[in-house]
This record gives C-alpha cells, sequence and structure tokens, in this order.
C-alpha cells in the first residue's frame, strides 16, 4: 500500500470540490461576482478560508481571494488543454 505524505488529502479535495460548487452556485444566483471570475473566487475563498482558519473577515483577507484563485487556476489551466 502507499502511504501519502498527508493521510487526509481525500477528505481535502472533497472540502475544497464542495465548498467551490457551494460558493459557485452562491455567487451566480446572488450575481455577487463577474461570470470570468466564479471560479476563480470560488477557489480563492476556500484557500483563503483555510489559510486564516475561518472565513475571511477583513477587507485585507478578502482582498486576498481572487488572487490567490487566479493564481491556482492560471498554474493548472494548461494541464486540461489537448494536443489533439
Amino acid at each position: 500500500m502507499v502511504s501519502f505524505p498527508y493521510p487526509d488529502f481525500i477528505e481535502a479535495c472533497e472540502d475544497c470540490r464542495t465548498f467551490v460548487d457551494r460558493t459557485y452556485d452562491g455567487l451566480k444566483k446572488d450575481c455577487k461576482v463577474e461570470e470570468q471570475f466564479l471560479f476563480s473566487d470560488s477557489l480563492g475563498g476556500w484557500v483563503a478560508w483555510n489559510l486564516f482558519g475561518h472565513a475571511p473577515e477583513s477587507e485585507d483577507e478578502r482582498h486576498l481571494i481572487r488572487p490567490l484563485g487566479i493564481f491556482i487556476v492560471h498554474s493548472f489551466f494548461s494541464w486540461w488543454k489537448s494536443d489533439l
């Protein structure tokens, strides 16, 4: 059996997916975010929440959400491109 350095990675991935799906749907429904930023803001929100251990509260904490999300989306974007 393979041993991973982060034994709770499956739960963390599921938590991320659930959070991002719920946040994306909520932001889209409430029209609080431009459509092009829905996914990155949702993902950045999950990262910020996990970094702080709570929902981003201050203006400075909230200002980190979009850059974090965009950085992650941009870093992995080319993984899904097909060269076929």
